[in-house]
This record gives structure tokens, sequence and C-alpha cells, in this order.
């Protein structure tokens, strides 16, 4: 069921037309056309934003600030690094933890030096 909030801004959306990657919500549709015809793209557009990047997703539920470095800033791996080591000191980094990792090492044209903690 929508509530009322979510219904407000489908409103708005559907008054204004909103962008979004996998479509875009026409001006000219009604609040009611939006919900049968509009929302299941946004749920599917959410979901995916959640499958790109979880941790994100959950922090911004959260309404937690967080820091963001994309992979092709010079620091991304100092950064990633020092969040690997602290979470292991912790205990907390977890085996879907390292495969993310190794996978963006994988990935990454010019990785630097990995941690000083390999697994």
């Amino acid at each position: 069921m929508i509530s009322e909030d979510e219904l407000e801004l489908i409103s708005w959306r559907a008054g204004r037309g909103c962008h979004f990657q996998g479509g875009f919500l026409s001006e000219s549709k009604t609040v009611q056309q939006v919900i049968e015809d509009d929302v299941p793209l946004l749920i599917a557009e959410i979901r995916r934003l959640v499958d790109f990047h979880p941790r994100a997703m959950k922090l911004m539920t959260k309404q937690k600030s967080f820091l963001v470095v994309a992979n092709d800033e010079p620091y991304y791996w100092e950064v990633y690094n020092m969040i690997r080591d602290h979470e292991m000191e912790k205990g907390t980094w977890v085996g879907e933890d390292e495969r993310a990792y190794r996978n963006a090492a994988q990935q990454s044209v010019n990785p630097t030096e990995t941690s000083s903690r390999e697994k």
C-alpha cells in the first residue's frame, strides 16, 4: 500500500516529470497512471541501485552521513585499504567484503599496493 507521503511525492512527480535511468515520468500522466505505470519502474530502479551499492543504500536508509570516494580518485585505494584494515581489526570484515575488495582490485586499471593485511 502506498503511504500519503509516497502519494504526495508521486503526485509531485506526475505534475513535474521525473527523469531516471531507464525511463521518464511524463508530465501529462495522472496520479493513477503514475501509480499503475511508473511505480513499478521506480521500484525496479531502486532495486538496481541497492544491488549496485547496498552499503550506501543502507546508510541512506538510516539517514547516516557518509563519504564517497570514486574509484578513479588517486586516493581511492589508500582509503579502501584503510577501511579494510580497520574493519579486519574490529572483526567486521566478512567474506562478502573481501570478495568486493578483490573484485574492485581486479577491475582497477591501476591498483595501488595492496593492504598490509592480506587474508
